[in-house]
């Protein structure tokens, strides 16, 4: 009998120890913005640099501090949104747009447009000649 109750006991302490150690979260809002348009759903980028925000017939990309960075013109049937994409692994940047309504799914492939101040830089040649950068990612 002794024994009986000690094994309950051993296993009323061990549940007691158990439900204690729960997991705690310590969390705060770190930015908040108000977007400009009716939210239909949002993305964040792998890097969290954008946040991409869809509403009937756009999709606004905007900087996590919520400065907007530009605005595509989509399908309005287009109800949810997902992206991908991170230079650094080779991970091509897209937009993945779905209707719920049809089923239809789109791709969209983006790319930001930088601008480079040369301004006071040494150059050889026309100052107004076209530039492209090109990155090799396949390059062995």
């Amino acid at each position: 009998m002794k024994k009986w109750k000690a094994a309950v006991l051993a296993v009323l302490l061990c549940i007691g120890m158990v439900s204690s150690a729960q997991a705690k979260i310590d969390w705060e809002i770190s930015n908040s913005f108000k977007a400009e348009i009716p939210v239909l759903d949002t993305a964040v980028s792998f890097d969290g640099k954008y946040v991409f925000v869809l509403s009937p017939g756009k999709v606004q990309i905007l900087s996590n501090t919520g400065n907007l960075e530009d605005t595509l013109q989509v399908d309005p049937a287009m109800s949810t949104i997902s992206v991908t994409g991170f230079d650094r692994a080779g991970i091509d940047n897209k937009i993945i747009l779905s209707s719920k309504d049809s089923g239809e799914v789109q791709q969209i492939a983006y790319n930001f447009i930088v601008n480079i101040n040369t301004a006071g830089s040494p150059w050889l040649g026309s100052a107004t000649a076209p530039v492209s950068l090109v990155i090799f990612s396949d390059f062995q």
